[in-house]
């Protein structure tokens, strides 16, 4: 009996998007007939580990459904066995790995553990080990701490330590300056550290990619070799299945075909679970089949990962590629055939109107459905400014009188055609014909009577939409609407929500003036998201994370529990980038660059940043940039303190972009007389442009408190400027913690709303910077090579488009 425990990381969330909408990471099918928690709880069979606990995070029933007593691993014990040891409180974490804090929740499992070392390893590890081997390494070594690496220097975040030296990180979790095992390999000074690499195979599973890139590995005789040896079996829940069926036409090559499947059709390069169904002239090739899905009849697959239950209509085409692969989710049905026309209606739009990045985002997409062949049109209101502009482009299309209240407002509807987009604007004087978009009192009834007018010119189209994507609280309205008109009823609609803070909260009586009855006869206010969330089709907003944020209620505030009952049809999309947003492209910096100039560039950028924002100049000074609104949101609670403190250090200098709250800029301009010439603020976005701070310094700061998606931390990257960020919303979707060890990741980020956890994160890139600056070259060429192409956002939409076309 091996003298350790196992301690099983199933808190980390990975970025799996639909896949895990429904179950953690450990509970994912792999293999035809495996879950991935089976390769740990088979190593711990048989290397004789008989005390196993797992830490899960969310909706791990899944998980326990398939684990059960234990029996299969023999953990079904009286003395030991395995525990599932869930979160004992709903707080939000987005760790990646299990902090000494989570462990701390079940103190009482570490303090019974007899055994005198610990190994801490994640539930979706796919290897074949005996643990009593590694055990006997970390002895050998007579290190503190042992991490297990893979073959090919990637972590894998496997440690052995030993019981005393883990509870004392444990009982001192709100002490220490660490907040799991990584931390402490990386930047604990006190004890001795062993690396092992692990040589045979080995896949941590940590995205769709990764899943279905092992599952084809599967397919290679040498990897099955490796991963199933027959002294170590791999276990997992029986199942009773018939064998597989095949018909006199099905053609199967290099596929793996679970018990209980039934073959008809044509399979190549795939993985097929249990009692899956392929009928008659389908085709899957390069493609991973849970169980029970159905291809029917004549349907294509190609280059996807289908959950379990998805059935592909008969004719469907589903096709991914290695970039991005098709995800289906649990029970989805696919339907082939189905005309797409788009229709998205909104209060702005790039290049006609703009307050922020709402418009960019619309615009993109609208360009991209375009690009991809779809029919592509944009409606919104004819303010003042777009008609002063666009006049001698705009084609009268119709005129309607449309009531509201006891009057009657003429309403005009012009066209413009660019780029195979349509784009549809509504004149009505009453409204729109004002110097601002926003912030008026009648701000309800304008979009509340622009909602109204929309639709009151859909007969106008040459083909009705079938699906409507509005966007934030303006069109909060329309979906109601249109469930009171029959001729629309079956439309679908698409709420997007940018920024859930923005919420349309307005006078009652606006429902009185659209004609429709209220649901709440008695309610004084109507808020137009909220009605927007309970009577959308689908529900989006902008990146995975800020998604699950707004199911707890510092996210989501007033809403949090219209957002719950919605959580089923509500996903989140990570905006793109516009590929014109490129420092090879710039000619507003000292000199333009790419991954071929970058490091000579850089510097010219930054002593043209130094120059013109009057800091002292030199390579040497770590320069840190900020483009931001100067508002509580943006963090800077936790930015001042910290800054005033990095600035201790002689060599560290600080810029700001922005505008924003008088208080904090007050404060700010303080730091500016404090460390006189290594703090520089431009007050007002027209100061200068934000290009030379993006190529010109060495590093980006974004601690909000939170932030939905975020560009900024995008366009960082392409510059080859560092974000540090706080994680949260799309800063964490798009920041992957630099690794020292691997060289992999694409800057920093820190999880605690507090300033010392800023520091760390800013002292650990100043670290680096000053002392291996052949790393921070690597740093920057990850930056550099990260991408979000706003074609993904396009087809990822496309797809949501589909599936709720096919919920009729």
């Amino acid at each position: 009996m091996a003298n350790m425990f196992v301690v099983v990381d199933a808190s980390s969330k990975g970025s799996f998007n639909k896949l895990c909408r429904h179950r953690i990471p450990g509970a994912l099918p792999f293999g035809a007939k495996y879950r991935l928690i089976d390769f740990t709880l088979s190593n711990c069979k048989n290397s004789d580990v008989t005390n196993v606990a797992i830490f899960p995070y969310g909706n791990y029933r899944s998980l326990a459904d398939h684990i059960g007593s234990g029996d299969r691993w023999d953990l079904n014990r009286r003395k030991d066995g395995i525990f599932i040891l869930p979160p004992k409180t709903m707080s939000l974490t987005f760790e990646d790995s299990i902090s000494f804090q989570r462990m701390y929740e079940h103190l009482e499992y570490f303090l019974r553990s007899t055994q005198d070392y610990a190994m801490v390893s994640p539930a979706n590890l796919v290897w074949n080990v005996d643990y009593r081997m590694l055990l006997e390494e970390h002895l050998a070594s007579e290190a503190d701490l042992t991490e297990i690496l893979s073959d090919d220097n990637r972590r894998i975040k496997t440690f052995i330590l030993s019981k005393k030296l883990l509870l004392d990180y444990i009982t001192s979790y709100d002490t220490l300056p660490f907040r799991n095992l990584s931390d402490v390999f990386d930047y604990a000074t006190n004890i001795k550290k062993h690396h092992f690499e692990f040589s045979s195979d080995c896949y941590l599973i940590d995205s769709p990619f990764a899943l279905y890139e092992v599952n084809m590995r599967l397919l290679m005789p040498l990897t099955r070799e490796r991963l199933f040896c027959p002294d170590r079996p791999i276990y997992s829940k029986e199942t009773m299945s018939a064998p597989a069926r095949y018909g006199k036409n099905a053609l199967v090559k290099n596929s793996i075909i679970a018990s209980g499947a039934v073959i008809h059709g044509q399979i190549e390069n795939s993985i097929i679970g249990r009692k899956a169904v392929i009928k008659e002239g389908a085709v899957v090739r390069n493609a991973v089949i849970m169980n029970q899905c159905v291809i029917e009849a004549n349907a294509q697959v190609e280059y996807a990962v289908l959950d379990k239950q998805t059935i592909v209509k008969e004719e469907a085409i589903v096709s991914g590629d290695l970039n991005q692969l098709y995800l289906s989710e649990k029970k989805q049905i696919v339907a082939g055939g189905q005309k797409l026309m788009i229709l998205q209606v909104t209060s702005e739009c790039h290049p006609f109107a703009k307050t922020g990045g709402l418009a960019d985002v619309v615009a993109l997409l609208a360009r991209k459905y375009a690009t991809l062949g779809f029919p592509s049109a944009v409606m919104l209101p004819l303010y003042s400014g777009i008609k002063e502009k666009f006049k001698l482009f705009l084609e009268l299309k119709a005129e309607r009188q449309i009531s509201y209240g006891n009057e009657s407002h003429r309403v005009s509807l012009y066209h413009y055609t660019d780029q195979n987009i349509d784009f549809y604007f509504l004149e009505a004087y009453d409204f729109f014909d004002r110097d601002r978009l926003y912030g008026y009192e009648d701000d309800g009834d304008r979009f509340a009577f622009f909602a109204k007018a929309a639709l009151s010119f859909f007969d106008v189209f040459e083909d009705v939409p079938n699906i409507i994507h509005f966007h934030d609280w303006h069109l909060g309205l329309l979906p109601w609407l249109l469930k009171n008109d029959e001729r629309y009823r079956k439309i679908k609609t698409i709420l997007t929500i940018h920024n859930v803070e923005y919420q349309g909260v307005h006078d009652a009586t606006i429902l009185a003036r659209l004609g429709i009855e209220s649901m709440w006869p008695n309610l004084q206010q109507i808020n137009f998201l909220e009605i927007g969330i309970q009577t959308a089709s689908l529900i989006t907003t902008v990146s995975e994370t800020y998604r699950d944020e707004l199911r707890y209620a510092y996210y989501a505030k007033n809403l949090v529990e219209a957002l719950n009952r919605r959580d089923r049809d509500f996903y989140g999309i990570l905006n793109g980038l516009d590929e014109e947003i490129d420092p090879g492209k710039d000619l507003t910096i000292a000199e333009k660059y790419t991954l071929v100039n970058v490091f000579d560039a850089k510097k010219k950028n930054k002593l043209d940043l130094q120059k013109r924002m009057g800091l002292i100049e030199g390579e040497g000074y770590f320069v840190i940039g900020m483009v931001s609104r100067i508002v509580e949101q943006k963090g800077f609670d936790i930015l001042l303190p910290a800054i005033d403190e990095v600035l201790k250090n002689p060599k560290v200098e600080f810029v700001i972009l922005g505008s924003g709250d008088e208080n904090y800029i007050n404060r700010l301009k303080q730091l500016g007389e404090r460390y006189k010439n290594r703090v520089a603020l431009n007050i007002g976005y027209n100061s200068t442009e934000p290009s030379y701070i993006y190529a010109g310094a060495d590093a980006f700061l974004m601690p909000s408190r939170y932030e939905p998606c975020g560009t900024s931390q995008m366009i960082a990257l392409k510059y080859g400027t560092i974000p540090i960020v706080r994680q949260t919303g799309g800063l964490n979707d798009t920041i992957e913690q630099f690794d020292a060890v691997t060289k992999r990741g694409n800057g920093f980020k820190f999880y605690n709303y507090d300033h010392r956890d800023l520091i760390f994160q800013i002292e650990n890139a100043l670290n680096i910077f000053d002392s291996s600056p052949h790393v921070w070259r690597q740093l920057i060429i990850n930056a550099m090579n990260s991408s979000f192409y706003p074609e993904d956002t396009a087809k990822a939409y496309i797809e949501l488009y589909r599936m709720v076309l096919s919920k009729d």
